[in-house]
C-alpha cells in the first residue's frame, strides 16, 4: 500500500473529526496541542493517530482508520511511527485506553495494566478521568529498556 503522512494541521481537522465520528471515537480534546498525524494515499485519507508527550511517558489516542481501509496493516504502521517518535523524544513508556482494540494493541506488544498503576499525570488526564469509561482497558508498552 502506497501512502504518505505528515503532521496534521488546522485544514485537516474536519477530515479527522469526520473519521473519528465514523469509527465512534470521541473528538474531545481535539485539535491537540501535540503531535497528530494525517495519513493519506491516492484514494484519500488512510488514518490518523495522536501522541501526547509528557516528561517520561506518552499517551496514544485517536487511532482511526476508515472502515474500508481497516485490516490492511495501516493501524500497525501508524502505531510504529508514533513509537519511533516517542523514542526520539526520550519517552520511556506509552499508555493508551481502549474499549474495542485491546487485541490489536496486544499484538503490538502493549499489555493491560491496572488503572491504579497509571502515572499520576495520566490519572488526572481528561481521557483517563472523564472521557473513557471505567470499562476501557488501560494498556502500556515500555519503549526504553534498561
Amino acid at each position: 500500500m502506497m501512502f504518505a503522512y505528515r503532521l496534521a494541521n488546522e485544514a485537516d481537522q474536519a477530515a479527522i473529526t469526520n473519521l473519528l465520528e465514523q469509527v465512534s471515537l470521541s473528538q474531545a480534546g481535539l485539535p491537540l496541542p501535540t503531535r497528530q498525524w494525517y495519513f493519506y494515499g491516492a484514494e484519500g485519507m488512510l488514518g490518523t493517530l495522536a501522541l501526547e508527550a509528557y516528561p517520561a511517558w506518552g499517551l496514544l489516542r485517536s487511532l482511526a482508520v476508515p472502515p474500508s481501509q481497516q485490516r490492511q496493516g495501516m493501524g500497525a504502521v501508524m502505531v510504529s511511527l508514533a513509537e519511533q517518535e516517542a523514542q526520539r523524544l526520550g519517552l520511556q513508556r506509552l499508555w493508551l485506553l481502549t474499549e474495542t482494540a485491546s487485541g490489536f494493541f496486544s499484538t503490538l506488544g502493549y499489555q493491560s495494566q491496572n488503572r491504579a498503576l497509571a502515572p499520576a499525570g495520566l490519572q488526572t488526564h481528561p481521557q483517563f478521568a472523564a472521557l473513557c469509561p471505567q470499562s476501557a482497558v488501560l494498556m502500556s508498552k515500555q519503549l526504553v529498556f534498561p
